[in-house]
């Protein structure tokens, strides 16, 4: 596997214009556009690739077509969790016989499980597949969160190699970072200059792959070892973030990509679609913010649909 750096974007899934069919023919174009805003991975049916909302056969066709899209320019990890042990497993192995680069496991949802539970099941998905294995931790979303013992332990024992981290808890995600040679990427768009500076990996952004450029920059400046670059380009991260909802509005992202890429399409109900007053507003907004900070083609790109 190669080393997982840099700024991972969590691609929407391509559904038909009112959300109930996949339509895998948008994945290509969306990875083209990825690969030249300079991204450096795709996390594969994470939250906002609606990826609980999709069936177990949508899921796999989904990783499929971003593996064979990325061809190799792109790490591709793939969210494989699933409120099921069984299933989150047969997704695992699905995911290694495409030649994913890792997988992420989601705490299981809806039902509330002890840390004994969750570290169950991450184990038995990581010894059904042949891939490295990452924590996805949301548990503002899975009402189930990795405690930093249970992932220490998953670490020292070689079941996991780091953790997607979308919690927004800095004290934690630090304390990973004491780990020799943990995989931290932060989900959290706000955090991503402190951690990153503390040692992280690198960023899973929704943001991001709508308007990739600010992301990959403030990437950039941390490995020049440019701070005062970095904190310009984080500064401009929170404007893109704030503009897209935080990253926590699913249509809006998906609708804001469809701006740039074709043929995204609707969000899955019960999603409603992003109305088109306030998509407006929102290109509006990206094209201030991008050419406020010197980013001339990106500010066009976006000033075309407001």
């Amino acid at each position: 596997m190669r080393k997982l750096r840099g700024v991972v974007v969590p691609p929407p899934t391509p559904l038909d214009p009112e959300g109930a069919r996949l339509d895998v023919t948008a994945i290509r174009p969306m990875v083209e556009y990825l690969v030249a805003g300079g991204v450096h991975g795709v996390f594969v049916n994470g939250t906002t690739g609606e990826g609980a909302l999709l069936s177990i056969d949508e899921r796999e066709r989904t990783t499929a077509a971003f593996a064979e899209a990325a061809a190799g320019r792109l790490a591709v990890i793939v969210q494989v969790g699933d409120a099921s042990t069984a299933v989150s497993a047969r997704l695992a192995r699905h995911a290694a016989s495409f030649g994913a680069d890792g997988v992420a496991v989601v705490a299981p949802y809806y039902f509330e499980h002890d840390q004994a539970a969750l570290e169950r099941h991450v184990r038995a998905v990581a010894e059904a597949c042949d891939v490295p294995t990452f924590l996805y931790d949301i548990p503002q979303r899975t009402s189930n969160g990795y405690g930093l013992e249970i992932t220490r332990r998953l670490y020292a024992d070689g079941v996991v190699v780091g953790s997607k981290d979308s919690s927004g808890n800095l004290p934690k995600m630090l304390d990973l970072l004491d780990l020799d040679g943990f995989t931290l990427l932060t989900g959290a768009d706000h955090l991503a200059l402190t951690t990153l500076q503390a040692g992280a990996a690198g960023m899973v952004t929704g943001p991001g792959g709508v308007f990739p450029e600010p992301y990959v920059k403030l990437f950039d400046s941390i490995v020049a070892d440019d701070l005062a670059e970095a904190a310009r380009w984080q500064r401009v991260v929170v404007r893109t973030t704030r503009a897209l909802g935080y990253g926590g509005d699913l249509p809006l992202l998906k609708a804001a990509l469809g701006l740039v890429v074709d043929g995204i399409g609707a969000p899955r109900p019960p999603h409603t679609s992003t109305p088109p007053e306030r998509l407006r507003r929102v290109a509006a907004a990206l094209a201030d913010i991008a050419r406020d900070a010197g980013l001339t083609d990106a500010g066009e790109r976006f000033a075309r649909h407001q």
